[in-house]
């Protein structure tokens, strides 16, 4: 089988629009072009940092959600477990869950969404940096999230690099790994 051959920048122009589609989108042009395009090495790495980023982002999210989620699940159970108690409780000594609800669960409820409101703009701001840092060659500014986003890129990065792969396709034992900044560089966008 022959392989398309295809303009380095427009490979890498394909891949950073793949940020905007999603994982799906960029997944599928990702594997198709590997598989039936000749590309460079540089765009080989560009896929790669791109994916790892999204890894990475996804990660980030996902135990962002988590966390979110986890407040959700607490505030259900104790008012689930109250109302259990109060079914076994005589009248005169029942607990008010519309009070504890008002000065307690509410307040943790909305100091919650307007948390899950700020991550969830950061994480839209950190891939718009990621993007941008891409496009122009120079170094993404550092934030907490961009930090712990970059270290599941390195860790993506440092698994995909320690494969060894033998003829049969099966992966090696790694042999080394190393620790490797996975900012974009100008190198990486050519």
């Amino acid at each position: 089988m022959s392989r398309i051959k295809i303009n380095p920048g427009l490979a890498c122009i394909i891949l950073i629009a793949c940020l905007f589609a999603g994982w799906a989108t960029m997944l599928t042009v990702s594997v198709l072009m590997l598989i039936f395009c000749e590309v460079d090495e540089n765009t080989k790495g560009l896929a790669t940092t791109v994916l790892a980023f999204y890894i990475g982002l996804t990660l980030v999210s996902m135990g962002w959600g988590l966390i979110y989620d986890a407040i959700g699940l607490v505030i259900d159970a104790i008012t689930k477990l109250i109302a259990t108690i109060n079914s076994y409780l005589e009248y005169d000594s029942v607990i008010d869950i519309t009070k504890l609800q008002s000065y307690l669960f509410t307040p943790v409820s909305n100091l919650a969404d307007i948390a899950d409101m700020i991550v969830a703009y950061l994480l839209v701001f950190v891939k718009f940096g990621f993007i941008i840092s891409l496009v122009s060659g120079k170094a993404a500014k550092d934030n907490f999230i961009a930090k712990k986003i970059n270290e599941y890129v390195s860790k993506v990065v440092n698994y995909v690099n320690s494969l060894n792969f033998v003829n049969n396709g099966q992966p090696q034992q790694p042999q080394q790994t190393y620790n490797q900044d996975v900012t974009p560089t100008q190198n990486s966008a050519q």
